[in-house]
């Protein structure tokens, strides 16, 4: 953890929690979050599922920080590109 609050320097970011807790990565999310001081965000079952609720959550929230497979990123961009955003 002391590695992760080092590396990304962005205490206090708020980051959207979209993996399950029984996936390693919601480790990852969590404990990183709440080293540095940061505010997590818990994603619904619908902003997991559909990458224009998981814009909108990051969008409304204003999040900083979200840990996501390469095959979501792509998708979360297609998103973006349709909305105009």
């Amino acid at each position: 953890m002391g590695w992760q609050a080092r590396r990304f320097r962005v205490p206090h970011a708020r980051t959207v929690s979209r993996s399950s807790l029984s996936f390693d990565v919601s480790c990852q999310e969590l404990f990183s979050t709440w080293a540095t001081g940061g505010t997590l965000v818990l994603a619904s079952a619908a902003e997991r599922a559909e990458t224009s609720q998981l814009l909108e959550l990051l969008l409304r929230t204003r999040a900083e920080r979200l840990f996501i497979p390469f095959s979501i990123l792509g998708a979360l961009a297609e998103s973006c590109r349709e909305r105009g955003s």
